[in-house]
């Protein structure tokens, strides 16, 4: 069945498979398909791929504590929660606690607990944008609505503004909308102009159209002190 020493069984019965009892020295290297060298550096000649947690040419049923840096030249499958306690700042694209040279695509949702810089194009291809912020500066001087690349909105552009959400009260609003039935700007409320108005043409309650300054002042029937002045 075996021989037994102080330390060693052999196996005569399983090609001579021995079992240590105690701890081994080597002075040498000891070579197989896995490689130890007398330094402690173990390599291994197997290619076996890996697809799961007990496949590869090295499979390990606990945890791993690695204290330098590890180098993987294929692909990592993290099944569980990948955390990372580094706290290193990152000002560019090349420093942090993580750093990545290619994409990044994620499935689910991601929360950033700082500031978040992007130096290329921002594209949101979801149904809405919701800004929690006290302030929103745009540096471009102007915003276009209704926007697509390439197709015509002509038809969806009916509507199209500014609403600015209980403007009044609790169930009252205030907007700037625009009418594509009749190609102008619908305002929810009273303007208030306190500089010069200028227009080639005015329409007051839909059937006096005023276009000059002697119908101006017959239609609206102005004399005196009050004549020029639309109030």
């Amino acid at each position: 069945s075996g021989t037994a020493t102080t330390g060693l069984t052999l196996d005569f019965a399983n090609s001579g498979r021995a079992t240590f009892n105690e701890n081994i020295v080597a002075g040498g290297t000891i070579t197989g398909v896995t490689t130890l060298t007398s330094s402690g550096v173990i390599s291994t000649s197997n290619t076996t791929g890996s697809t799961n947690t007990t496949s590869g040419a090295l499979t390990v049923a606990g945890g791993i504590g690695v204290a330098e840096n590890a180098y993987i030249g294929g692909n990592v499958a993290v099944t569980g929660i990948l955390s990372v306690t580094d706290t290193t700042t990152s000002t560019n694209t090349t420093s942090g606690a993580l750093t990545v040279a290619g994409g990044i695509g994620v499935a689910e949702n991601a929360y950033i607990g700082g500031n978040v810089v992007v130096t290329g194009n921002l594209t949101v291809e979801g149904t809405s944008v919701t800004l929690n912020t006290t302030a929103l500066d745009v540096e471009d001087k102007n915003i276009t609505l209704n926007y697509h690349a390439s197709n015509d909105t002509s038809a969806s552009a009916d509507g199209a503004g500014i609403t600015i959400q209980d403007a009044v009260d609790a169930s009252n609003d205030a907007s700037i909308l625009w009418d594509a039935t009749n190609d102008k700007f619908d305002f929810s409320h009273t303007v208030n102009v306190t500089g010069n108005l200028v227009s080639d043409g005015l329409t007051v309650d839909g059937h006096s159209t005023l276009n000059t300054a002697s119908t101006l002042f017959a239609n609206l029937n102005y004399s005196g002190a009050n004549r020029g002045r639309l109030t």
